[in-house]
């Protein structure tokens, strides 16, 4: 029932919203449609059960009149041909085949599904020589929407074709990104790498930890080092050498015994 209402609706305001005669639009339950030619059909079953093609063809030969004017109209055989006036259709253009269109739903794009799925279709992998030139002078991101694909599939085209990706539209022409970039990508994933204290900045952090005056997160932010990296030099298990220098701050965990 709220397919058929919002079928009407639409109709109803394309035929100007209110009654051809008396200008009533207080309720749509109210308005009606008249045939001119005194067809049995009745549109309100056209409007419902009606394709859109064949309902709008019969629409044309109507008018809008609210209840009692209608019925006015049946009794007295009122002439109401005057009343006639071309309905304001919504004509669209389909961008693939540039059909033109007239349809219910406000929010339709296309003539057909057929016309939808062609253009929803992904074109395709493209040849070596085009996929290099697109990674060369257009973003990853910019191509993968272009293709209708996602990024880690043009990533996976790339390498089957053995086109490094690291010459991307910026990098080809910045060598320091280059080789950043070629560092990143030669680096092994999946393994967690700790960065290294040199043996004054082990000192330094352990000063610091001995004071107790920052948390041990702010000291390691401060040497850019992950947290743990601090935990191991307090625990005895790096940085053997400050243990003398620092015997109440750094000292061995004892193993636990596994249960």
């Amino acid at each position: 029932m709220q397919c058929q209402r919002r079928k009407k609706m639409d109709v109803v305001e394309r035929f100007g919203g209110k009654c051809q005669i008396c200008g009533y639009d207080r309720c749509i339950n109210a308005l009606e449609f008249h045939h001119l030619d005194n067809k049995k059909e009745s549109p309100s079953y056209v409007i419902m059960r009606w394709s859109w093609e064949r309902a709008r063809a019969e629409l044309e030969k109507c008018i809008m009149l609210c209840a009692n004017c209608h019925r006015e109209v049946h009794y007295t055989e009122r002439d109401v041909t005057p009343l006639v006036s071309p309905v304001a259709w919504r004509v669209h253009v389909c961008p693939v085949c540039d059909k033109t269109y007239d349809t219910k739903n406000k929010k339709q794009t296309f003539c057909s599904q057929t016309c939808a799925k062609r253009y929803q279709s992904k074109p395709g992998k493209p040849p070596k020589e085009k996929l290099r030139h697109l990674i060369r002078t257009i973003p990853q991101r910019t191509i993968a929407t272009m293709l209708h694909v996602a990024q880690s599939t043009i990533r996976k085209w790339c390498q089957g074709y053995g086109i490094d990706i690291a010459e991307g539209c910026r990098s080809h022409r910045n060598p320091a990104l280059l080789a950043r970039k070629q560092e990143k990508l030669n680096k092994p994933k999946g393994i967690f790498t700790k960065r290294k204290l040199s043996l004054e900045q082990a000192k330094a952090a352990c000063l610091a930890l001995q004071r107790g005056e920052e948390s041990l997160r702010t000291i390691a932010k401060r040497y850019g080092v992950h947290h743990s990296t601090l935990i191991d030099i307090r625990r005895g298990r790096s940085y053997v050498e400050l243990k003398n220098e620092f015997p109440d701050l750094i000292r061995e965990r004892p193993e636990q015994p596994s249960p």
